[in-house]
């Protein structure tokens, strides 16, 4: 990660036109800031002003990185506002941190611990300590509590985290960005994908991106929605793929539905039912069935599918999120259970599983990607988009 003292002095440059103007509003030396921005355009390979006796200004690659920058660091500003509303503390302390700050209290957020923090960190457990305590000395705010297992943040604390969070990976973000700029694609996707994606849809982008852009990273987290929409808001995603939720709470996240997608039953290839192109609802609470989680859309589809039908909802045998694990059940046993043809079209093809009669009426589910609201993506986040409509 790139010294935050070093950004801050590429924001002045932009902002004043020179080194001189840099270093009276950062007061520095112009000397010193002279040297920082040499160190960060080495450090980026890239020039990111152009000099003339008129002073400094951005190279088109230098104004990608330095408005994304600014928008990064902007999202620290505005929590360190909202902490201080009805206090006497200044908000100006997202000035003065700097990144093992931020990595600091993220640790602490996600492992509770000094000493867990300090392996995550790979440091000294007393250097974590020292830059948890200058974090609060700066922003005059109570960020954690003692627990008899550790520490625990305030709600401060964990408003904090998150835009610490996102701070940084708007920063690595710029970075991505400006070097997209040079026609160089070597940023990182961070993709969460739900149950349904994983099996075709998401791979299948994938495989496009890989395809066209050899040079990218990708990291896929799976989880449930939950999990990966909490990763969404405090930065580890950038986008969900799979089943969409209604969202109550829409200040975080915003939705973009792809294609509706409904539930058929799916069993064995030896299953006796197998072949069956109509089955009654009443037929179908006989059977012995492995369900998803009651939180789930398809679960709910699938109750209100019998309800609309008069009828109670057959109990689950089993209870099963992992398709991994739903391969293994349906190849041994004569269970059925409610899923996507898409998330087991390889063995649909195969013929070791099959699909007993037609989609269950009502219950499509809608499909599509999440994002954090305001999140500005790049040119490989767009391409990816792309990919996902294609496959879908």
């Amino acid at each position: 990660m790139i010294k935050f003292r070093r950004i801050r002095v590429a924001l002045a440059i932009r902002q004043t036109g020179s080194a001189a103007g840099a270093a009276e509003r950062l007061h520095l030396s112009q000397p010193s800031v002279t040297e920082a921005i040499g160190r960060l355009e080495a450090e980026l390979d890239t020039p990111l002003f152009e000099r003339s006796s008129k002073g400094m200004r951005p190279t088109p690659e230098g104004e990608v990185f330095c408005a994304r920058s600014a928008e990064a660091f902007e999202i620290l500003t505005e929590t360190a506002g909202q902490c201080a509303k009805g206090t006497q503390l200044s908000p100006v302390w997202p000035r003065q941190v700097n990144e093992l700050h931020l990595r600091t209290v993220i640790a602490l957020s996600r492992t509770g611990r000094f000493n867990l923090a300090a392996q995550s960190l790979n440091m000294a457990a007393a250097a974590v300590h020292r830059a948890a305590r200058e974090m609060e000395t700066l922003s005059g705010l109570s960020l954690w509590r003692r627990t008899p297992y550790g520490v625990a943040l305030t709600p401060v604390g964990e408003a904090v985290s998150r835009a610490s969070a996102l701070t940084l990976r708007g920063l690595e973000l710029a970075r991505e960005a400006m070097m997209e700029k040079k026609g160089v694609f070597d940023g990182q996707l961070r993709i969460g994908v739900l149950p349904l994606a994983r099996a075709i849809w998401a791979p299948t982008a994938i495989a496009d991106i890989i395809s066209a852009y050899p040079s990218a990273r990708i990291k896929v987290t799976d989880g449930s929605y939950a999990e990966l929409r909490h990763g969404l808001i405090d930065g580890e995603v950038d986008m969900v793929i799979g089943a969409l939720r209604p969202e109550k709470d829409t200040t975080d996240i915003v939705q973009y539905p792809l294609f509706s997608d409904p539930l058929s039953i799916i069993a064995r290839s030896g299953h006796p039912l197998a072949g069956r192109r109509t089955v009654t609802p009443e037929l179908l609470r006989t059977l012995t069935w492995a369900l998803p989680r009651p939180d789930t859309p398809a679960r709910q589809m699938f109750d209100a599918f019998f309800a609309r039908h008069n009828l109670s909802a057959p109990r689950e045998t089993v209870e099963c999120g992992s398709l991994a694990a739903l391969r293994g059940l349906l190849s041994l046993t004569d269970i059925v259970t409610p899923l996507s043809p898409r998330q087991v079209s390889f063995e649909l093809e195969a013929g070791s599983l099959v699909v007993i009669g037609a989609p269950l009426d009502g219950t499509e589910r809608t499909i599509g990607m999440a994002e954090r609201k305001h999140f500005r993506p790049t040119q490989l986040y767009n391409a990816f988009k792309a990919a996902l409509v294609r496959a879908a």
